[in-house]
């Protein structure tokens, strides 16, 4: 069982994240946490898993009398610099493993078998920084389970699974009977795995917190969210006009009244007596109108405002002609030979397993491409820190594009960032910000190529949605990878799967040999 009563969680700077928030788990309770890029996710599951950050101080309490298993969304730092098999038998990489550690190697073997885990991954000669985005959430993964927890704390479990792996995780989280709380922005995770959602929201431009708990499937609960809205919004519009007719009422035998005192004789005194009291009645009936007013409704959080530049791609221009093309890093064949020619404003995904080298392959068309006359790139890479080394906030980062930092800054309001956010270090926000702030310099830029490293992984499903809607009408060329079912099929016309070191490109309502 896993209880918290009346928490309360506020930044540094004031701003509270979450507010009085109470809510338990127990057996079979799998629940899902959602909410818009930047709204105390993340640091709310850390705070959960007794890690709590310094830039938030927290009130209330919570407890547990399980052992909790708490998989990060990305690995420390520390450890990027140590070989998996170190990081799954020490508990600090400054430390050298002990030698009772190495009994518990068959148990690391067999649990990688039940985590459909390869073996391979566990005793691979290379530092964690160079394994490709999936194999670290496994290695994460494994990590967590040795613990044997009996609670599961998971931010965004998905996050860089190839589709393979990703069907795994639905299906283990579905069988489950222990307590889950689980971050996701994976539409199809959410209802095929919570049968609970729980919904932190920061309404009014971010002044006002909402916790929601809903007991049913994730589809569900938006309908439900939006007729409760509907109705709200019904309600407030009447008790407005109801209002607002009262008050013309008043303001009208107010203004009998006055206009009446301003005739009466001096040789009326009752007369003036009794206007002047129903004056006063009317003076008294406007300030409790005024005082009982009517509903308002919250302004409610909206999806990111992304709009690309009408800068179309040419049909006839080559975009890329790759001949006897193969892919090895470090002597390690990852594709074997294989030609790729791409012309006009293509669409085109990459798919395949973790660590089969999509991420090095859109690498290397990155740098065949950032030259070429005519095109210009915008990258999303999958370490988002490779974008804003030489920067500390999201202003800043805007600014490089634009000698007219109002245009920047309305940029980034547009993608929802409030005037504190925007002079925040980088190193403070969270992932889907730091997504949104590389989409805008795209648009900023007047770019006419994208290459996409799993856009879609920390954006919530409103501002996801946003970006599938912008990426399929536009006419410039994208090459992308996901995992993202949904992404995936509203997009793109062309699929390449890298399987076996094999490249095979096909349309999307096509198989591959």
């Amino acid at each position: 069982m896993f209880t918290c009563k009346n928490l309360s969680v506020t930044l540094a700077s004031g701003r509270k994240l979450v507010e009085n928030l109470t809510f338990s788990m127990s057996d079979h309770n799998h629940i899902g946490l959602i909410g818009e890029e930047g709204n105390g996710k993340s640091t709310l599951l850390k705070i959960f898993a007794g890690d709590q950050p310094d830039y938030v101080r927290i009130t209330g309490f919570f407890y547990s009398d399980q052992k909790i298993g708490y998989l990060p969304q990305q690995f420390d730092e520390k450890w990027l610099d140590q070989e998996p098999l170190h990081y799954l038998l020490s508990e600090e990489p400054q430390k050298e493993i002990e030698i009772s550690a190495w009994n518990r190697l068959s148990e690391i073997e067999k649990l990688a078998v039940q985590l459909k885990i390869d073996h391979d991954l566990i005793y691979r000669d290379q530092n964690i920084s160079t394994l490709s985005g999936g194999e670290k959430v496994r290695l994460l993964f494994l990590k967590m389970m040795m613990n044997e927890p009996e609670i599961f704390l998971l931010d965004e479990p998905s996050n860089d699974l190839d589709l393979d792996a990703l069907v795994w995780m639905e299906n283990w989280i579905k069988n489950q009977s222990a307590p889950i709380l689980f971050i996701s922005h994976d539409i199809r995770l959410l209802n095929t795995c919570a049968n609970k959602i729980l919904h932190i929201e920061l309404r009014n431009k971010k002044t006002k917190t909402l916790n929601t708990i809903y007991s049913g499937k994730y589809d569900e609960y938006l309908e439900s969210r939006a007729n409760l809205l509907n109705r709200q919004s019904r309600i407030a519009s009447e008790e407005k006009r109801e209002y607002l007719k009262k008050k013309q009422r008043l303001n009208d035998l107010h203004n009998k009244v006055e206009g009446r005192l301003k005739t009466v004789s001096r040789q009326a005194p009752h007369e003036g007596k009794m206007l002047k009291r129903s004056m006063r009645s009317v003076l008294n009936a406007q300030d409790a109108l005024e005082n009982q007013s009517y509903s308002k409704t919250d302004s409610v959080e909206e999806g990111i405002g992304f709009i690309l530049p009408e800068r179309s791609f040419p049909s006839n221009k080559k975009l890329l002609d790759l001949e006897h093309f193969c892919l090895s890093v470090n002597g390690k064949l990852l594709i074997s030979e294989f030609g790729l020619r791409l012309i006009g404003p293509v669409h085109l995904v990459i798919t395949g397993k973790n660590g089969c080298g999509k991420t090095t392959l859109l690498r290397q068309i990155k740098e065949i491409l950032k030259d070429t006359p005519g095109i210009t790139v915008g990258y999303l890479p999958q370490n988002y820190e490779e974008v804003f080394k030489a920067v500390s906030t999201p202003a800043e980062y805007l600014e490089q594009f634009t000698e007219n930092s109002v245009l920047a800054r309305k940029a980034l309001g547009s993608m929802k960032f409030t005037e504190n956010e925007l002079e925040q270090k980088i190193s403070k926000c969270s992932g889907g910000q730091k997504v949104k702030m590389i989409l805008a310099s795209m648009a900023m830029r007047n770019c006419n190529v994208l290459l996409l490293d799993e856009p879609t992984r920390n954006l919530s499903p409103l501002s996801a949605r946003v970006l599938s809607e912008e990426l399929s009408r536009w006419n410039g060329a994208i090459i992308a990878i996901s995992h993202d079912r949904e992404f995936i099929q509203e997009v793109f016309t062309l699929k390449a799967v890298i399987e076996d070191q094999i490249f095979q490109i096909h349309s999307m309502d096509e198989k591959p040999d």
